[in-house]
């Protein structure tokens, strides 16, 4: 069944507000499985026309837990319906919250209902969408604080996460499986140095901690790996970086307005055990000459690895030139690990 998308809201906050007058919240952190029913407060669900939704054991078992799911479709061939189930989160002054569940379809057709909704009690937006979904079973992980943030909803209340499906058969060949929820409270951000707008590294799209990307203004460090090294450096147009390798060690050396110096094991004033890789403010040698971004601000490099042992390889960090004052700023920086 294809369905307007405004109408799918309308019918998402509808459902959002008999929600919210029948169904307890849960605080974080929460997780279900679905194996003992039944699952408690915070559970809700509607349904529209033949719609159908029962936890019971999907076409194939979910990677983590196995066994029962949230199973979502029709009890009539060719009669389209929409579905929809609410867990009703309570975040407790909270910026938000990391949401993980596991999903597959089971040959749904694509509809504008389909996907995951977040709602404040105020308006329902769509977090992530399910028109992409197979039958094989994947991990959705959403960062529900920076939804509410992007959309200018109300953060530290209670919120909806509706799973929201619409067809017109029953499964097998229509509907959608959702097993092993888990909501966390918000990542406490780590103490190493954040991308900067005019000073950014990434390595082999290495996360943190709290496995987030190297976006600017997440704090690092970060962790990457792989046999074949791919360093993009982000700063002023046509200028020249320098790129060091190190041990990690977080805030070795904090220089205000300029960065904090996520490698070296010597202290403040000591780098012996920080190698310069290239220099393109200081050419010296080759490759130096290649440390300079390009028209766009960017620049790209790449290593082959292949053969070296396993394990910590050390640490990127780059610094970046200014134009003007401070002259110079520092990246994040990114652990590398040779499989």
């Amino acid at each position: 069944m294809k369905t307007r998308f405004g109408t799918i809201i309308a019918l998402l906050v509808a459902a959002t507000l008999q929600v919210a007058a029948t169904a307890q919240s849960v605080s974080l952190p929460y997780s279900q499985n679905f194996d003992n029913l039944p699952v408690g407060n915070g559970w809700s669900m509607t349904t529209t026309g033949p719609g159908r939704v029962v936890f019971g054991t999907p076409p194939s078992a979910s990677p983590i837990s196995g066994n029962n799911a949230i199973l979502m479709d029709g009890t009539m061939n060719g009669v389209a319906y929409t579905n929809t189930v609410t867990l009703k989160v309570d975040l407790a002054g909270a910026s938000g919250c990391r949401l993980s569940y596991w999903a597959r379809e089971a040959s749904d057709e694509p509809d504008a209902a389909d996907g995951l909704f977040i709602s404040d009690g105020n308006q329902t937006v769509l977090a992530y969408s399910h028109t992409s979904l197979t039958s094989t079973w994947i991990q959705i992980q959403i960062d529900v604080g920076q939804v509410l943030a992007t959309n200018g909803m109300t953060t530290g209340g209670v919120i909806d996460i509706i799973w929201s499906q619409a067809d017109n058969y029953p499964i097998p060949t229509d509907g959608l499986c959702v097993d092993d929820v888990v909501v966390l409270p918000p990542p406490v951000p780590d103490s190493g140095q954040a991308n900067q707008v005019d000073a950014a590294l990434d390595v082999n799209g290495g996360l943190n901690l709290n496995l987030q990307p190297a976006s600017i203004g997440i704090n690092g460090p970060f962790f990457a790996s792989g046999n074949v090294v791919q360093i993009a450096i982000d700063g002023p147009t046509s200028w020249p970086f320098a790129l060091l390798l190190g041990p990690l060690n977080r805030n070795n050396a904090v220089f205000p307005g300029i960065g904090s110096l996520d490698i070296g094991m010597l202290g403040a004033g000591n780098y012996a055990d920080i190698l310069l890789i290239m220099d393109g403010a200081n050419p010296v040698g080759f490759f130096d000459y290649f440390a300079y971004t390009d028209a766009t601000g960017q620049a790209n490099l790449s290593f082959d690895l292949t053969g070296l042992p396993s394990g910590v390889l050390g640490t990127f960090q780059a610094l970046v030139y200014q134009p003007a004052s401070p002259f110079f700023k520092l990246t994040a920086a990114f652990e590398y690990s040779l499989p």
